[in-house]
C-alpha cells in the first residue's frame, strides 16, 4: 500500500494574513480514503481549543505523527513527557515539550482517527523503537505498559500503522532558519540523543536505511499482541532511494510513503 500524505500547514498568526485557494471544478478520479491522511508535528500544540473538532471536520481517517521533528524527538524523555531537540548550526538545545505521546493518541481515540506513528531512524536504536511499541500495545503485564498505565491510561492504544523514520532521504539537505542559521537534516546518525554534538556530520545513505529497516521490523512486531502494518520508507523526493530499501525489504514492509510537496 502507497500512503499519500497531503499535508496543509497553517500558521496561526496575528500579523500575517494569508488566503487559501482551492479550485475543484470536476472530479478526475477515485481513490480509497485510506490513502489519504493528515500530518502532525509532535512539536504542535494538542491542546489548542476546537483542535479535535477541527480535525474532526477535515474527516480524514488517518493522523500521522511524524515530520521531520520525529527525528529530533525522544519520546521516553522527561519521563514519558517527551523532549525536542532544537538543532540549528551550532545551537543544540534540549527542549520540554508540553506535547507526549499519550496526548496524540487521545486525541486519535477521541475523535475516531486511526493513528500512524514513526519512529526515529536517525539515532538507529530499534530497541527504542521495540519500546514505543509495546507502551502503545502492550498489556498492563508488560514492563513499559505498566508505564503507560502509572499514566493514568491502562488500556492499550492498539496502533496498527507505524513508519521507520521520517524522509530519510533529506540526511545532509539544509533548510534556513533565520535569524538562528541552518537546519543540516539528521547529521547525527547512529549517535544516541545522549551524545548529540554540533559538530556532528554523519549522514545515513540509502544503504545504511536499508540495513537497518529489517533490524527495527524484527525489533518491532514480536513487542505487539496484536499485527503490525510497517512501512519500510517514508520518502521525501529522491526516488533512487527505492531500489535499494525495497530489494532487502520487499517481504517485510507493509507499505510506504511519499510525501506531496
Amino acid at each position: 500500500m502507497i500512503v499519500l500524505e497531503l499535508t496543509i500547514a497553517l500558521t496561526i498568526t496575528s500579523s500575517i494574513p494569508a488566503e487559501i485557494q482551492i479550485e475543484a471544478d470536476q472530479i478526475v478520479g477515485s481513490f480509497d480514503s485510506m490513502l489519504v491522511c493528515s500530518g502532525d508535528e509532535i512539536t504542535q500544540d494538542l491542546s489548542f481549543p476546537g483542535l479535535d473538532s477541527l480535525v474532526e471536520l477535515t474527516g480524514v481517517p488517518l493522523l500521522r505523527m511524524g515530520g521531520i521533528a520525529a527525528e529530533y524527538y525522544d519520546w521516553e524523555g522527561d519521563d514519558y513527557n517527551g523532549i525536542y531537540y532544537i538543532d540549528i548550526d551550532d545551537i543544540l538545545i534540549p527542549y520540554p515539550l508540553d506535547n507526549s505521546l499519550d496526548n496524540l493518541l487521545q486525541l486519535c481515540e477521541e475523535i475516531d482517527v486511526t493513528p500512524i506513528l514513526t519512529v526515529n531512524f536517525q539515532i538507529n536504536d530499534p530497541g527504542k523503537a521495540a519500546r514505543m511499541v509495546e507502551y502503545c500495545n502492550g498489556d498492563i503485564l508488560t514492563p513499559m505498559g505498566s508505564v503507560r498505565a502509572s499514566r493514568g491510561h491502562p488500556e492499550p492504544y492498539n496502533v496498527t500503522y507505524w513508519c521507520i523514520g521520517n524522509e530519510p532521504d533529506i540526511a545532509g539537505g539544509n533548510f534556513p532558519l533565520p535569524p538562528w542559521g541552518y537546519l543540516t537534516f539528521y547529521r547525527h546518525f547512529n549517535i544516541p540523543f545522549e551524545d548529540w554534538a554540533v559538530d556532528d556530520t554523519v549522514y545515513a545513505t540509502a544503504e545504511d536505511f536499508a540495513q537497518l529497516v529489517s533490524v527495527y521490523i524484527d525489533s518491532m512486531r514480536p513487542r505487539s499482541p496484536i499485527p503490525l502494518e510497517i512501512g519500510g520508507l517514508s520518502l521525501s523526493w529522491d526516488l533512487s532511494w527505492i531500489e535499494p530499501v525495497f530489494s532487502l525489504n520487499r517481504k517485510w514492509t507493509g507499505w510506504t510513503f511519499i510525501t506531496i510537496p
